[in-house]
């Protein structure tokens, strides 16, 4: 099988720096990076790319290669991601530096530092079993390369089709607690359901394992 890397996140996750045109962030502890960042995972088509512009523009979009384009909060145009601030209850603010695979999942195998983020989302589409099996290559591919501080997520996308639904709540929750996932949920970025929910929640996952790593 092909596999393909790039590299994500060589820059801007360190302790406390901030790079040209993101904002300043200032948290609680100093001792974390102040940018997150977070890799969006599943199948082409799943809606990667919808969970990112629903939650960094507040807009829907259901085609898969949307362009990064000018409008994003900061948009970091070297590694293609959207990165928003977010304040984290108990933590302080923090920002998230999102990228979804784009086209790379075409691959299935994929190495390297493209897994080594804070957090990882796994997604697929709950009117599509295929790319609900398929969580479970993307957790064994991943799971060489993510360390023990990656805050882990299941997601299940497109809950606003429930008529064409394939994959129940329940499934979900077994796949999540089968692989050691640290959080699942069900999203729909069409009708915004759960995303922002999701995102705090995944941020705080993932700064309490990088504390008591400390």
């Amino acid at each position: 099988v092909a596999s393909k890397t790039r590299n994500f996140h060589a820059m801007g996750n360190k302790p406390g720096g901030s790079r040209k045109g993101q904002p300043s962030i200032a948290h609680k502890h100093p001792e974390l990076p102040s940018t997150l960042t977070v890799m969006v995972w599943g199948q082409y088509g799943v809606g990667k790319s919808s969970i990112r512009l629903r939650y960094c523009l507040d807009v829907f979009s259901e085609e898969e290669d949307v362009a990064r384009g000018p409008n994003a909060i900061v948009v970091d145009e070297q590694n293609g991601a959207h990165i928003k601030p977010i304040n984290v209850e108990q933590y302080g603010e923090f920002s998230l530096r999102i990228h979804d695979s784009g086209s790379i999942e075409k691959y299935r195998v994929v190495e390297g530092s493209a897994w080594i983020a804070p957090i990882v989302l796994m997604c697929y589409d709950v009117t599509n079993r295929e790319s609900f099996d398929l969580v479970d290559d993307w957790m064994h591919n991943g799971q060489r390369y993510m360390r023990e501080t990656t805050a882990k997520i299941i997601c299940g996308l497109k809950i606003d089709k429930e008529s064409e639904r394939q994959v129940s709540r329940a499934e979900g929750d077994a796949k999540a607690l089968q692989l050691g996932a640290d959080h699942f949920c069900e999203l729909s970025s069409k009708n915004n359901v759960g995303i922002h929910e999701m995102f705090q929640q995944a941020a705080k996952i993932a700064i309490e394992k990088l504390l008591k790593s400390k």
